[in-house]
């Protein structure tokens, strides 16, 4: 029973020497920020993200933006619902990278805890300097400090609407 006992008390000692880390280390996999979300980086390049999501979590498509040949790796998980699709263009070295990011997930989430289906009212309580701008057939609040544009759903009036998704482009 001692040796069973000591046996499971080292089991879950070197458990926590392996998972120790510090708050700093700890990355929140579904944060968006002014340039990434989660684990996918504005700029990295195609190879790493799809290092980074795995290739059977990875799909290159055409996403045909404004009828013009738009490359782009959706992402997905397990249940094969797209999470991100990163569009890709050459740099200046000729290697695909990450230029915007478009993310459909309701567990992604801005620091200010806007997510997918946040309200309006919310958008504009947590960034109240965001502006509505229209594209690509739709309404959205663009908050030029936190780089994301929060796509509303279609509503006769847009303070009914909520967001149905997300846009990080890269910061100049």
């Amino acid at each position: 029973m001692r040796l069973l006992i000591c046996g499971l008390l080292t089991f879950v000692f070197v458990q926590m020497l392996l998972y120790a880390r510090s708050p700093d280390s700890v990355v929140d996999m579904w944060l968006v920020t002014l340039n990434s979300a989660g684990q996918i980086h504005i700029g990295m390049t195609a190879d790493a993200l799809v290092k980074t999501t795995g290739e059977e979590g990875s799909t290159l498509v055409d996403m045909k933006l404004e009828g013009t040949f738009s490359p782009s790796i959706l992402v997905s998980y397990k249940d094969k619902k797209t999470l991100v699709a990163a569009d890709v263009r050459t740099d200046e070295k000729n290697q695909w990278v990450v230029t915007r990011l478009t993310i459909y997930d309701s567990r992604f989430h801005t620091d200010s805890g806007i997510h997918i289906g946040s309200t309006y009212s919310d958008v504009k309580a947590k960034y109240p300097h965001s502006k509505i701008i229209s594209g690509e057939g739709s309404e959205a609040l663009f908050d030029t400090k936190a780089g994301i544009s929060f796509i509303l759903t279609s509503e006769r009036l847009v303070q009914n609407a909520t967001v149905e998704r997300m846009i990080v482009v890269a910061s100049h």
